[in-house]
């Protein structure tokens, strides 16, 4: 299944990205980041990750979504498209990206710190339903509510992935944004 350890199994981006730099490490990593991207760790809707998965073929995430470690995948998984050209290392940071750009992004161009595991459905909160309705059910309830905590260093992770996959992926928007985030943030 990849990634370390039994359960629960975190996506450990700083770990990978070491791995991606050594010949004897990579071939690990990049199964790792191929079955995070087709497991259900991956919102399948938003392209964001979720926190970590609580059993360890990556099944059964927390539902809750942090900005660091997607911002810390997204650099991952440009860095796994550079070294491999496959499309789904190539898929998967463009999923991030639209995850981090589309729900984390707040007004001032910075970036929320989180998105909650919980939703109110039918007027009960419950814990990650809202991620495991089709697309067009999930439309019209609202969405797990953010943190909407601008941190100066989880968004330092934010506007340093987007600069450098948007320039290993040719995405001149996710450089932009980056610009953006980091006149909010300064």
């Amino acid at each position: 299944f990849g990634g370390f350890g039994g359960a629960p199994k975190f996506p450990v981006a700083p770990t990978l990205d070491f791995l991606l730099t050594r010949p004897a490490g990579q071939e690990l990593a990049l199964r790792t980041l191929e079955r995070m991207a087709a497991s259900p760790l991956r919102d399948a809707v938003d392209g964001g990750f979720f926190r970590y998965a609580t059993r360890r073929d990556w099944s059964e995430p927390h539902y809750e979504r942090m900005l660091y470690d997607n911002a810390l995948l997204l650099d991952t998984y440009a860095r796994a498209w550079r070294l491999t050209g496959e499309e789904w290392a190539q898929r998967t940071a463009d999923g991030v990206a639209a995850f981090l750009l589309g729900v984390l992004r707040q007004p001032s161009g910075g970036f929320a710190s989180a998105q909650d595991s919980e939703s109110t459905i039918d007027g009960a909160r419950v814990e990650g339903t809202y991620y495991t309705l089709p697309p067009a059910e999930r439309a019209r309830l609202e969405p797990p509510p953010l943190d909407a905590k601008v941190l100066t260093g989880w968004n330092g992770f934010a506007i340093g992935a987007l600069a450098r996959a948007g320039r290993i992926l040719d995405r001149p928007a996710w450089i932009a944004a980056a610009a953006e985030a980091a006149d909010a943030v300064l």
